[in-house]
């Protein structure tokens, strides 16, 4: 029932972000109004004398005459041209921003999508770019889900190559990340997936060549195709435990890619996933007992043959001859068991320890966490904020601090 009273309010805030709600009808602490149902007591931000400035902090529910109406729209062109607008905030009563709502605003910087239940549907700017591609923006968070078309290569993707774009935030809520949804934003670089997502579509951080690390959450099932493709300044990557496939050319010329672990779940990887990656990449750990399936095509593989001929495979134990005999894996020339694990997983960030080899291994960290490893006995081991397999003198166990997290580990 919750499913279909959701498509309900859906159906109608797109039928009703087509039409033009620019004609003001009431003025309450500096926001334009106009009246979408007397009936249902409902309303939309609209364009008025006056260019909006600074910040604006957009109320869900605005009385005027002596009755409470909810604001359920942002009106086509409603923010166009207003060169002054620095921050909005939207509340979660919203459904629909309309076309060129935010056109020209060339100093906003800030967006919130305050935190809600149901997704907002999102216009274009004339049909060509997305809503947010004229501004300045540097800081979002998406309290919820969005939606927008997605009728061409791209769509209309609301922060395509918004490449001032330097920091999302999510909320709890947000379930998916939408097709080409950050394409291009090559300044993100703060960003941490939230634990409830179930999808990454096709294209949704390709080029977003500032991210360093990724981790994505076990929740999520497939990592679309071109996904992650050209984020060149990724290191780490930790895909988690659900996801089942792989989309082709989904981390493709992440060429700076260092250590790379695959979830125990990921059983289809498909053609050309990590091309491109160079001679980077030291260690892959593949955590699935049984080698995934993977595309070849005409001789290509999965990953380069660089990183088949360098790069060190861990796979569980017991796994090695599943590896040695499955296309995609059995190229690499060192494939060894992974020998023990950490005593306990580290969460600081994102950051997760394991055991590989008699080495430490760290993923899921940014550049700037600070790393230290002591041994039992107190006596520092290592300390830095850019190796992340770390060479410990011998077996034994030692504490690993990442940031303000510690654990112990046990070789």
């Amino acid at each position: 029932m919750k499913e279909k009273f959701y498509f309900s309010l859906l159906a109608i805030a797109c039928f009703v972000c087509s039409i033009s709600v620019n004609a003001e009808d009431f003025k309450e602490n500096g926001i334009y109004y106009t009246t979408i149902s007397e009936t249902e007591a409902t309303c939309a931000v609209v364009k008025g004398e006056t260019d909006y400035e600074g910040v604006v902090d957009i109320p869900g529910m605005v009385n005027h005459g002596g009755k409470q109406f909810t604001v359920t729209q942002i009106g086509e062109k409603a923010f166009s041209n207003c060169s002054k607008l620095t921050k909005v905030s939207i509340p979660n009563s919203v459904l629909s921003i309309g076309n060129n709502a935010f056109l020209q605003c060339k100093a906003l910087a800030t967006v919130e999508l305050q935190n809600g239940e149901f997704a907002i549907e999102l216009g274009s700017n004339d049909g060509k770019k997305g809503l947010f591609t004229s501004t300045a923006l540097e800081t979002l968070h998406l309290g919820r889900n969005i939606l927008y078309a997605t009728d061409k290569a791209h769509g209309y993707s609301p922060f395509l190559d918004v490449r001032s774009l330097k920091k999302v935030t999510f909320a709890p809520s947000v379930t998916r990340i939408g097709r080409s949804q950050f394409c291009g934003c090559s300044s993100l670089d703060n960003i941490e997936l939230p634990q409830s997502l179930t999808t990454i579509e096709d294209l949704a951080f390709q080029e977003c060549s500032a991210l360093s690390a990724i981790e994505v959450p076990a929740l999520v099932t497939k990592v679309g195709d071109l996904a992650f493709q050209e984020c060149s300044g990724m290191k780490t990557l930790v895909i988690g435990n659900g996801v089942k496939v792989i989309g082709g050319y989904a981390f493709a010329n992440c060429s700076q890619l260092t250590t790379v672990t695959i979830g125990a779940g990921v059983d289809s990887i498909a053609d050309e996933a990590f091309s491109g990656t160079t001679t980077n990449i030291a260690t892959i750990t593949s955590l699935n007992t049984i080698a995934a399936k993977t595309a070849i095509i005409d001789m290509r593989y999965v990953f380069t043959d660089d990183t088949y001929d360098k790069a060190t495979l861990y796979v569980p134990k017991g796994a090695v001859q599943s590896y040695q005999t499955t296309y995609g894996w059995k190229h690499f020339k060192n494939i060894q068991e992974i020998q023990s694990t950490a005593v306990n997983n580290v969460h600081e960030n994102g950051a997760k320890v394991m055991v590989v080899d008699e080495k430490i291994m760290i993923s899921g960290t940014d550049e700037e966490t600070v790393v230290t490893v002591y041994g039992i006995d107190g006596k520092l081991i290592y300390r830095g904020i850019s190796d992340r397999v770390i060479q410990v003198p011998q077996k034994g166990v030692y504490v690993v601090k990442i940031g303000a997290k510690t654990c112990k580990v046990a070789l």
